[in-house]
Order: structure tokens, then sequence, then C-alpha cells
């Protein structure tokens, strides 16, 4: 009874972190599978390798342009709403995209999905620190 009481609290405590997990891994695999399509998209409108090219610019640049202020953003705001909210605008973007005919209504897509995600994933490592403690964290 006493082991059965153990696992119900460990597992009452991961529910959490777990499901967040989950959904980090999800997105990521979505994330991979955008990425495929849309360099065979871009690929397919444009026949040319230099606006698929274009495609692996437009993160790079939005992450220089980015990523020194988003952090003190990210600390001041609430983490658990900015990836919420960055998570479906993500999402809302990719889903847009096939709809879309011009290839720099595509790119400005792009210019969105990277700007989230230069919020996403800091946000995310921060909060995923935050929810395990520290003693159950893994070494390196």
């Amino acid at each position: 009874m006493h082991l059965t009481h153990k696992k119900k609290g460990f597992l009452e405590k991961w529910k959490l972190p777990t499901l967040l997990l989950i959904g980090i891994g999800v997105s990521g695999l979505g994330d991979f599978v955008y990425l495929i399509a849309i360099n065979l998209l871009i690929l397919d409108m444009t026949h040319s390798a230099a606006a698929v090219a274009g495609l692996w610019i437009i993160g790079p640049i939005v992450a220089i342009l980015t990523n020194f202020w988003s952090g003190g953003f990210i600390d001041r705001g609430n983490k658990r709403n900015i990836l919420i909210l960055t998570d479906i605008v993500r999402a809302i973007s990719v889903a847009i995209i096939p709809l879309l005919s011009s290839i720099w209504s595509i790119y400005m897509m792009l210019v969105i999905i990277s700007l989230a995600k230069a919020f996403f994933t800091p946000a995310s490592t921060t909060y995923i620190t935050k929810l395990i403690p520290h003693h159950q964290r893994k070494k390196f």
C-alpha cells in the first residue's frame, strides 16, 4: 500500500512536466515535417535552389535580430503563457502557408514562425528547468 501511494504521488507530481515534454516533442516532430514540406513547396513553386536557400537564411537572421532582447522579455513575462501563445502563432502560421501563392508572403510567414520560435525555445528551456527539481535533473 505504501509503495502504491508513493507511485501515485510520483505520477501526480510528474503529470504536467510529462505533458509539457510530450508537447515539445510533438511540436519538434511537426517542425521537422513542416521544414521538409516547405522546402518542397518552394522548390515546386519557383524551381530555384536560391529560393530554397532563402528559407534557410530567414531563421538565423531573425534569431540574430531577436535573441539579444527576447530573453529579457521572457524573464519578465509569464513563461507558460509565452509558450502557449508562441506555439499557437506557429501552428496558425504553418497552417496558412499552403494557402499563400506568393513566395514573399511565404517568406513573411517564415519570419513570423522564426520570431515565435525565438521566444518559444528559451521560454521552454527556462520553464522545464523550473518544473524539474534540481535533484531530479540529469547531469552531463
